[in-house]
């Protein structure tokens, strides 16, 4: 039985583009306009970064992807910051496998590609939600931890 359904965009982005500022980031569509090989990518990747999560391997997951919402703290330290208060405040969740949806970008001149919404369980019946955003396309692409929360 799955409990977590997200309320995509209002409530993840509505709280990224408060938390960030950035109000002109272009809104998630149905997968359209990307390579099948980009969306295989960013398929891998979150996978990658949800058994590194999995593992509390806080230092792998940032040199591998980076963290998005460190801002002045080290990127390790802060993800193990923000995935400790997320736990904490951890979503239902039914499963024992990370739940990863993929949902693209229309074009735009960000470069935001795609967003890749990661459920990971932390406990018995919780997850926490981590995005891993693609930008560029091809040889050029690159993920990115966007960052992890609870409810």
């Amino acid at each position: 039985m799955r409990i977590f359904k997200p309320k995509w965009p209002e409530t993840r982005m509505g709280q990224a583009e408060r938390l960030l500022g950035l109000l002109a980031l272009p809104r998630p569509t149905a997968p359209r306009n990307l390579m099948d090989d980009d969306l295989a990518y960013l398929r891998r990747a979150a996978q990658e970064a949800a058994g590194l999560l999995i593992q509390h391997d806080f230092r792998r997951l940032t040199e591998r992807f980076g963290y998005a919402l460190a801002f002045d703290r080290p990127r390790a330290l802060a993800l193990e910051e923000d995935f400790r208060r997320a736990a904490a405040a951890a979503w239902p969740f039914e499963g024992a496998e990370p739940e990863i949806h993929i949902k693209t970008f229309a074009v735009n001149d960000t470069g935001l590609r795609a967003v890749a919404e990661c459920m990971v369980p932390v406990q018995e019946h919780g997850a926490v939600l981590m995005e891993l955003v693609l930008t560029g396309a091809g040889a050029s692409r690159a993920v990115t931890v966007e960052h992890v929360t609870g409810r």
